[in-house]
């Protein structure tokens, strides 16, 4: 395995070399060089530079797209939910039998992404190191493209650590591509090196990067998006999977080094603590809300009247973020992601690669990749969805009661909804013939 690791490494990065592909507009139309650019002149001219970053970005689309379709997810196979659609795959997935060629090998996209991240590493590196050259740029610029560089550098790598676990590092001073792969080998570091310099990174690109984007510079990292990053690393490194995770005892690279921290770290929950709280009081995002609606208004049937939760003698009587006289809880929580909000205006949107919201945007995104067809095959067939995501009754029963109990399958209301149970069930619009279990739920259970 390990050698695999390394001679994966070489290819990706001697594939790449000087000559390499880029987008205009760093997520959208690439512009394909058919000539070899030499590092000077790619430094010293500003589009040259900033099609070298845009290449970084680039690759973040395809196979390391995170919200998308089955095949571009890895995580639509990986718990208790049933996916139905190419059920053979699903089913193969589950058993452990999914290998590589498995499917006229099906999982080639997974190995993209091994490539792709590092070739982007390299990129990112290199224009680190090289930036500096360019007086094309201001100070202020050139500090912010260090910071996306760093940025997505770390990002990358954050990438590998979720699908790989411990991969190796890349030499921050970078490499020399022309090397054999014998000398480009690079063995794994442990994953709690990996989260360490995942976080360091974010930290350092925090302070290059701006705490807000125009518009047309919307996909582009923040202060706050790095620093997202970092605590989120942090929460994976203190996790019990990589926190003296002693059922990894025999994962070793060939010094007999082990890759996963044996000994248990309560440091650890506090540095993952702390880096979340930096990102709260940083007071850049905030949760989204919907506007209280008195009335329903004849034939719009997608806004309905807000159902008013159970009255309780504080939050009943204040303005939100105090309370919900003012806001209409099931719609705050719905219009998030069901399409109403864009990006634009989405208060909660941290990071985003945007351009995923329709696949015929860029040729490596394929078929079903991105949002739009994630939302359609979840959704029902009576709303023209294809109904191919089922969820468990676990996930179901998570819902709370609208009072903000725990739901309890053996204290809910028994039967089915009608008019002579009407008063039973305040809360919820259920249609006639609807289970009672799903009766007198919190908002966010209707919303979803």
């Amino acid at each position: 395995m390990n050698r695999k690791l390394y001679t994966l490494i070489g290819i990706a990065i001697t594939s790449l070399g000087i000559g390499f592909s880029s987008c205009s507009d760093y997520l959208n139309v690439e512009k394909n060089f058919n000539d070899m650019q030499s590092e000077q002149k790619i430094f010293t001219d500003r589009n040259y530079t900033m099609q070298w970053l845009s290449y970084c970005y680039s690759r973040l689309l395809g196979d390391n797209v995170e919200v998308g379709h089955s095949k571009f997810c890895p995580q639509n196979f990986a718990d208790d939910q049933v996916f139905t659609e190419t059920y053979d795959r699903y089913k193969a997935y589950k058993l452990g039998e999914i290998g590589y060629g498995y499917d006229n090998g099906y999982d080639g996209y997974y190995q993209n992404s091994w490539k792709w991240s590092y070739a982007a590493i390299y990129q990112a590196t290199v224009l680190i190191n090289k930036v500096d050259q360019n007086t094309a740029f201001t100070e202020e610029e050139v500090l912010d493209i260090k910071g996306q560089a760093r940025f997505l550098r770390a990002y990358f790598y954050w990438l590998l650590l979720k699908r790989y676990g411990p991969i190796p590092l890349m030499p921050a001073s970078g490499v020399d591509y022309t090397k054999s792969y014998d000398e480009l080998s690079i063995p794994r570091n442990t994953y709690e090196e990996c989260v360490d310099f995942i976080a360091e990174e974010m930290k350092q690109a925090a302070k290059e990067l701006p705490e807000r984007r125009d518009n047309l510079n919307i996909a582009r990292p923040t202060r706050g998006a790095a620093l997202a990053v970092r605590a989120k690393a942090y929460l994976y490194g203190a996790s019990p999977l990589a926190n003296g995770n002693t059922e990894m005892a025999d994962f070793v690279d060939k010094t007999g080094r082990k890759l996963i921290p044996q000994k248990y770290s309560e440091e650890k929950w506090a540095k993952a603590a702390a880096a979340a709280r930096d990102v709260i009081e940083g007071n850049w995002y905030k949760l989204y809300t919907a506007k209280f609606r008195e009335e329903q208004v004849e034939g719009d049937y997608a806004n309905p009247k807000t159902i008013v939760p159970p009255y309780h003698p504080v939050y009943s009587k204040a303005n939100f973020p105090d309370g919900w006289k003012d806001i209409d809880p099931l719609e705050s929580y719905r219009s998030v992601f069901n399409g109403e909000v864009n990006f634009f205006n989405n208060p909660e949107m941290i990071f985003s690669r945007v351009i995923n919201n329709g696949a015929e945007l860029h040729p490596d995104l394929g078929d079903f990749s991105d949002v739009l067809d994630m939302v359609r095959h979840q959704m029902p067939a009576s709303l023209g969805g294809w109904n191919i995501h089922s969820m468990t009754m676990k996930q179901c029963d998570a819902y709370d009661m609208a009072d903000g109990t725990a739901f309890d399958r053996k204290k809910c209301l028994k039967g089915f909804a009608g008019p002579e149970n009407k008063k039973d069930r305040p809360y919820d619009n259920l249609e006639d013939g609807v289970w009672m279990g799903y009766a007198n739920r919190e908002p966010r259970f209707y919303a979803s």
